[in-house]
């Protein structure tokens, strides 16, 4: 008999409706807020729409984690009908919503506990979403659900992220960098190059004048690695700016084929943060032979 098992993650997976459909994944919403008007991230606000309500407001939204509650609605509905569910969180050192998966799996009974996996991604947005499209691919192609959560193990230890903003203003709105750091780094074209380190921390690893340099840097240090893109799972992901997503596209040249990775637009939660115009890529390593 088949043992069927679900993927369950949250919208900081910035996973485009067609990957969600594609791969069969449950996706469940995180709210971004404008004053008193709350949106859930993906199904009330596209991305399209918040980076453009975002661009003229005058405050910055703040955003809400999912509760035990709604997940705990969730899990029930799901365990109608699946053998397994395979829950992978935005990191908990960024939101408490993976805390929230946990307090719900508690209220079930001991035996459907067993029956519900959690994990905590120690990472968000596009690299996210590549563990659970590779959970999701692991859980099609077997029906062992000790393979799909040591593939998701994998993918955890071994995800990479990398990304550029393209402005200060919104590290600024959000109390991480002071107004007048904004205001200088801004004047003098500086592009803060990020990523989430081994500890789950958002983390600045360098700095440079001008996107086209910025992306380059990106590049270089991919090249530098030594990841071909060719052959690992890859995302790309912007602040709804396509056409830095196209230059960075263009910097890889012959070393990514255009279509061969998850590419999708940052979605209003992890936009709130790192503001119109990012442009960023997630990997997962390749196991070593």
């Amino acid at each position: 008999m088949q043992v069927s098992i679900k993927i369950i993650t949250d919208s900081t997976c910035d996973l485009s409706k067609s990957l969600v459909k594609k791969y069969d994944i449950e996706v469940v919403p995180l709210t971004v807020n404008f004053g008193e008007e709350g949106f859930r991230d993906g199904l009330d606000i596209s991305s399209e729409e918040f980076f453009k309500r975002l661009r003229i407001s005058e405050e910055l939204p703040f955003t809400s984690q999912v509760n035990p509650a709604h997940f705990e609605e969730v899990f029930k509905r799901l365990l109608d009908t699946e053998d397994h569910l395979v829950g992978i969180f935005i990191s908990s050192t960024f939101s408490g919503t993976y805390n929230s998966a946990v307090i719900a799996r508690n209220e079930f009974s001991e035996e459907l506990q067993d029956r519900i996996h959690l994990f905590d991604s120690r990472t968000s947005t596009m690299a996210l979403g590549l563990i659970a499209i590779e959970a999701a691919k692991c859980a099609i192609a077997t029906d062992e659900i000790k393979s799909v959560c040591a593939r998701v193990d994998y993918a955890i230890a071994h995800s990479k992220i990398i990304f550029m903003l393209d402005t200060l203003e919104y590290l600024s709105r959000g109390g991480r960098i002071s107004s007048s750091q904004a205001m200088i780094g801004n004047l003098l074209n500086v592009k803060p190059i990020l990523t989430i380190n081994e500890a789950a921390e958002i983390v600045k690893i360098d700095k440079v004048r001008g996107k086209k340099k910025g992306l380059r840097w990106i590049v270089d240090y991919i090249l530098d690695q030594g990841i071909n893109l060719k052959e690992v799972p890859v995302a790309l992901g912007h602040g709804d700016e396509l056409e830095n997503l196209n230059l960075l596209k263009g910097q890889f040249s012959h070393a990514y084929v255009d279509g061969s990775g998850v590419e999708s637009c940052i979605g209003a939660v992890i936009g709130t943060h790192l503001g119109p115009g990012c442009v960023g890529i997630a990997y997962i390593e390749a196991e070593k032979k």
